[in-house]
């Protein structure tokens, strides 16, 4: 009983006290919810765009191949048709593959031309990331 008769004491002084010095209060006050908020903020970022999986099966499982070229130190992510081609058929460690190719492109239809980012994938792109129509009984 002395405990909780302790805890209102220390409660009713806490509060007489930050009346006196409403500023400092509003100030304390604000920091922590700014704080919080961007705690907050910050963790979703990181969860959506790090931590989250994929929204496809196996999404573990799905790679990037990227060329290096050692005397330049640059990668990127294009090569051509016959390259690809030539990976898919002398596969050996890959359940499958597919390509995909992002380009800027313009839709016009009603108001002002927009430059869109397109991605052009191969055939059997959907059907790698579990989403192909027959497999999931959609017609």
């Amino acid at each position: 009983m002395n405990f909780i008769q302790d805890v209102l004491r220390d409660v009713r002084y806490g509060l007489r006290n930050l009346r006196r010095a409403q500023w400092i209060s509003v100030a304390a006050v604000a920091t922590l919810a700014l704080g919080i908020g961007t705690n907050t903020a910050l963790f979703s970022v990181v969860y959506t765009v790090l931590l989250r999986s994929l929204p496809f099966p196996d999404s573990d499982r799905l790679m990037i191949i990227v060329q290096h070229d050692p005397r330049t130190g640059a990668s990127n992510d294009l090569f051509s048709p016959t390259t690809f081609f030539d990976w898919r058929s002398q596969n050996q460690s890959f359940q499958s593959m597919s390509a995909v190719v992002t380009m800027q492109v313009t839709f016009a239809g009603c108001g002002e031309p927009v430059k869109l980012t397109a991605r052009s994938v191969s055939a059997s792109f959907l059907e790698y990331l579990g989403m192909d129509n027959e497999r999931n009984g959609s017609a």
